[in-house]
């Protein structure tokens, strides 16, 4: 996803899911409103993975902090 489809200002959705040309699959699931972490997860084998996460503070601009960091 590019950083504006993660923007704070473009959340008008629970879950958006969106397709790249590579073919990759990826779900944010923004909580806009909460006062929790975005969720970033991509399609492998089947399965929703959790590969990031998308901080209080970082949900205006979207930025990604990998799951390796924490929330």
């Amino acid at each position: 996803m590019s950083p504006r489809d993660r923007q704070k200002a473009s959340q008008q959705w629970l879950v958006r899911i969106q397709f790249d040309t590579a073919c990759h699959l990826q779900k944010l699931i923004p909580y806009s409103g909460e006062d929790r972490p975005g969720e970033v997860y991509e399609r492998m084998d089947g399965r929703w993975i959790l590969v990031g996460y998308i901080k209080v503070e970082d949900k205006e601009t979207g930025r990604i902090t990998a799951v390796a960091d924490g929330p």
